[in-house]
């Protein structure tokens, strides 16, 4: 009696999630190695060989991904039935031949999955790029203009870099919509409110909506010349980067 109870009682919990998730939507997230070239790749450090090892394995052959190259850009990038699409974006410094500038994108058209829930569609965006020594000790009015400067600087070299291989890939225009969608509303956000530029160091960072994506959630910082860059539209907005779950983590990701 004790073991039929408990196993109806697992059931009956079983049931209850799914029921919950399909009336009320449930988020999934990405499987982790789709990005573990970005998180492996050092700005200043990694060259174009080694940029190649990490998206060239058994794994990415496996998963089907497909690489594009220019003399200065990697971009390697791949699908999953047409729903789950995602970009490994690498730019290199012409005198050093290093990576100069690290972009990674994860869209998901079905990321909530449920009934009566929007937006089932997310986007998932990280930048890391080298800053010009001229965007750094610019003698800025204040910390807000700063950022706006830092936000504009990662839109032009993210228009340049994704330039040189866009022909070659669906997954760059798509990047290249989400980007140029989301970062130039928050740059006219700031235009209009200056002072909310001091939200995208905060721990809820910089909230917004967005006509094609729902809404978007983004964090900027510098640190030792390098820009950072964390942006999550549609579904995945609705957390903060303290509530996302860390990089160990698959949840739902099929």
């Amino acid at each position: 009696m004790f073991e039929r109870g408990s196993i109806v009682r697992t059931v009956s919990i079983a049931a209850l999630l799914i029921a919950v998730c399909t009336m009320t939507g449930c988020v999934r997230h990405m499987k982790t190695d789709v990005k573990s070239a970005f998180n492996e790749v050092n700005l200043g450090m990694t060259d174009s060989a080694q940029v190649l090892a990490l998206v060239q394995t058994p794994e990415t052959e496996l998963r089907g991904d497909l690489i594009s190259q220019d003399q200065t850009v990697i971009a390697a990038w791949g699908h999953k039935d047409e729903v789950k699409m995602w970009l490994n974006l690498f730019a290199f410094n012409e005198d050093t031949t290093f990576v100069d500038r690290k972009y990674f994108f994860y869209v998901d058209e079905h990321a909530r999955w449920g009934w009566l829930m929007h937006p089932k569609w997310a986007a998932m965006v990280d930048v890391n790029v080298t800053a010009d020594q001229a965007v750094l000790e610019k003698p800025y009015a204040n910390e807000n203009a700063r950022q706006i400067a830092m936000l504009q600087f990662i839109l032009d070299k993210f228009t340049s870099d994704e330039l040189k291989v866009r022909p070659d890939n669906k997954m760059i225009g798509i990047s290249k919509d989400v980007a140029n969608e989301a970062i130039g509303t928050v740059l006219l956000i700031l235009k209009e409110s200056p002072a909310r530029a001091v939200e995208l160091s905060r721990p809820q960072g910089l909230q917004f909506e967005l006509k094609s994506f729902y809404k978007g959630r983004m964090y900027l910082s510098e640190q030792d010349g390098i820009i950072n860059m964390d942006l999550k539209t549609g579904a995945y907005a609705e957390r903060t980067k303290g509530q996302f779950p860390p990089l160990t983590v698959i949840t739902l990701g099929r």
